[in-house]
């Protein structure tokens, strides 16, 4: 008698598990910072919105920190400020990226997003998330482009984190535009 009560409590526990967990999202890994862009920054109207290109595989490997490294172009449109503040011209460049599947956006180092052209000061800074450290402040912007390999994905958010970051971080803001990122071993492949 005693068992069929276990039975039935852990078929109602696998059926609430099975239900919820489409509504829960898996924490961050172990010592991988959260980011969860808050606001989110205008985007330019006549920016593209179309899906990204894809056309070929692009695997990464493993490195010996356990973790997935890729560069990235990345064309910032315009939120980099000009002379007397002005927006600029279209800036950007390469930057290496940590592979972060547990960060909803992209998050860029405050050294990284200089390299783009983006400027900022400490008073545009906000609380933009939470991480395995506490409150994130940044900066909310929205990036024209980013492309890994022959795949580019077009206004995808980001924040600049200009302190406690050591990494920038290739998050959901552009793997959710990806298609298929699959993880099998020591490879990850973006399709």
């Amino acid at each position: 008698m005693q068992s069929r009560y276990l039975f039935v409590i852990f078929i109602g526990a696998a059926l609430a598990g099975w239900i919820i967990s489409g509504r829960i999202s898996p924490g961050p890994q172990a010592n991988t910072p959260l980011i969860a862009v808050q606001t989110q920054p205008e985007i330019d109207s006549a920016a593209h919105d179309e899906a990204p290109l894809m056309s070929d595989v692009i695997t990464l490997s493993r490195q010996s920190d356990g973790h997935f490294y890729t560069n990235a172009a990345v064309e910032t449109g315009g939120n980099a400020a000009g002379e007397g503040g002005e927006q600029g011209s279209e800036e950007g460049g390469e930057i290496r990226f940590l592979v972060d599947t547990g960060a909803s956006a992209i998050a860029l180092t405050g050294s990284d997003a200089e390299a783009l052209g983006i400027e900022w000061d400490e008073g545009e800074l906000q609380l933009v998330g939470r991480g395995v450290s506490g409150d994130v402040f940044g900066k909310p912007i929205m990036l024209k482009s980013v492309q890994v390999g022959d795949i580019v994905a077009y206004n995808v958010q980001a924040a600049i984190i200009p302190s406690g970051l050591d990494v920038s971080l290739l998050g959901q803001s552009f793997l959710t535009k990806v298609g298929n990122v699959n993880i099998q071993g020591n490879q990850m492949t973006f399709e």
